[in-house]
């Protein structure tokens, strides 16, 4: 990578005072709390309730799993900045969560699919579903999800890792998202927009 230094990202989603930023912090927080209550409540009943280990459940185990990983990529930063003031990220704590961010966001949309198609077997060939969706089936189109998803992060990756920062950069949303860095990059961003929208038409026909 063609820089000097390792940069320093700068948060700057919110120019708030310390009162505002406490109201920011409580309802972020209430927040995450429900969203982990909530998904924590779901995967507890599913393990272990057995009459819920069926196919379409064991999807909804993953979804709610992914769930938590998802919203605590970017929520806990953002709680931990509007009570300290510190809105400083370093380069590899930045990559890292913009990383998992797209790791976490496309397995849940290829896990969709994959549940889409559970319900349509359901539906049109209820006869035959249980031979049709078996475990080793569920479990082969889990890991193609997170296979896919693992592929697909890591190449936006490869062209995240090519933009150039310098000294202390601003990044106006409340995380290291893609489209904020890509902003503020001193890099020519044309070929990773180009593979963004190549990519994001893919992602959307597939599953489709």
């Amino acid at each position: 990578m063609n820089i000097t230094s390792e940069p320093e990202f700068h948060i700057f989603a919110f120019s708030t005072s310390e009162i505002e930023s406490i109201i920011i912090l409580t309802v972020v927080l209430l927040i995450y709390l429900v969203i982990l209550s909530g998904n924590l409540l779901v995967t507890s009943l599913i393990s272990l309730d057995h009459r819920l280990h069926t196919p379409m459940y064991f999807f909804l185990y993953i979804l709610f799993t992914l769930d938590i990983m998802y919203v605590s990529t970017t929520l806990p930063k953002l709680m931990y900045v509007c009570h300290t003031g510190d809105h400083n990220v370093s380069y590899t704590s930045c990559m890292a969560q913009l990383y998992l961010y797209l790791f976490f966001g496309d397995t849940e949309c290829f896990l969709l699919t994959s549940m889409a198609g559970d319900r349509y077997v359901a539906v049109c060939y209820p006869l035959r579903y249980s031979l049709i969706m078996s475990k080793q089936v569920c479990v082969l189109l889990a890991f193609s999800a997170l296979f896919i998803a693992l592929v697909n992060a890591s190449t936006i990756m490869c062209f995240a890792y090519s933009l150039t920062f310098f000294g202390l950069v601003d990044i106006k949303n409340f995380f290291c998202e893609l489209k904020a860095l890509m902003n503020v990059s001193y890099y020519d961003t044309l070929s990773l927009k180009t593979f963004l929208i190549v990519d994001s038409i893919i992602l959307g026909v597939i599953p489709s």
